[in-house]
């Protein structure tokens, strides 16, 4: 948003107080979900599987409690779109 943006200038001075951590980004943007441990290779090998209550739509995807990457639920399917 503008009201977060900053000169060039302050960026310079400490750039590390104006880095945003990706999961704030994008936990406050789209719902998550996460992925059930006996499910992790089949999801991340490409495997279009049925997952229950997953969120319509592109969600955050999670394991273990870290973001994984983006997907999205097609026709009650799991589709990674983007790893993390």
């Amino acid at each position: 948003n503008i009201e977060d943006s900053v000169t060039l200038e302050e960026f310079n001075v400490s750039p590390l107080d104006y880095i945003v951590p990706i999961d704030k980004v994008v936990l406050s943007k789209f719902d998550s979900y996460e992925l059930p441990f006996n499910k992790r290779e089949l999801a991340l090998n490409g495997v279009k599987i049925t997952l229950k209550d997953m969120p319509k739509g592109t969600f955050v995807l999670t394991s273990q409690g870290k973001i994984i990457g983006m997907a999205e639920n097609i026709e009650d399917k799991l589709i990674i779109k983007n790893r993390l």
